[in-house]
């Protein structure tokens, strides 16, 4: 029954680390563009808040899919990445659709970042200041209070998305995954 195991266990090994790559591209995509984001969603300034606004809605209120292939159709025509292997992934294949599940995870981990600024109470934000804490040091002391966890998991069911995108373009999902066509 599992029998092509033996046989295909060099492109999963292969689908394993590219996963990985995309993952560790669109987190730290994530994180900065969240960090930047809620932070201009809480500033006083009524445009930057207001662009955060837009842009977490616009983004948060699009499929995946749509995303995914604006962005790594786009990016791909725009930009002349050179074909680097990273772990067997090509480099010009992988970082427009890394880059587009990192805009679209910005938004979501902007939003996990607010809920845990806010969800600081007040009494221990005016006790910190008390003490002469400011109130970065307040939000660092008290931690944040959700994980952002659950927003990485997201990155690994998006991958799905990601690869039809690759799968149309190429008729391959990588640079070894043609022959996952004749497995099933």
């Amino acid at each position: 029954m599992f029998d092509f195991l033996g046989r295909y266990y060099p492109a999963f090994l292969e689908g394993t680390a590219q996963t990985i790559i995309i993952s560790i591209i669109a987190s730290v995509i994530g994180i900065l563009i969240g960090l930047l984001l809620v932070l201009m969603r809480i500033s006083d300034n009524k445009i930057l808040a207001t662009i955060s606004r837009v842009y977490i809605s616009v983004v948060r209120g699009t499929p995946s899919m749509i995303q995914v292939m604006l962005i790594y159709y786009s990016l791909s025509k725009i930009l002349s990445i050179p074909p680097i292997h990273i772990l067997g992934a090509s480099l010009d294949r992988v970082l427009p659709g890394s880059i587009a599940l990192g805009l679209n995870s910005g938004a979501y981990t902007a939003e996990i970042f607010r809920s845990g600024i806010i969800s600081i109470p007040k009494g221990q934000t005016e006790a910190g200041l008390s003490l002469g804490m400011t109130r970065h040091m307040v939000m660092f002391a008290s931690g944040q209070k959700c994980s952002s966890g659950n927003g990485k998991r997201v990155h690994l069911f998006d991958q799905g998305i990601f690869r039809s995108v690759l799968y149309r373009r190429s008729g391959s999902y990588g640079t070894s995954f043609g022959r996952w066509r004749n497995v099933v």
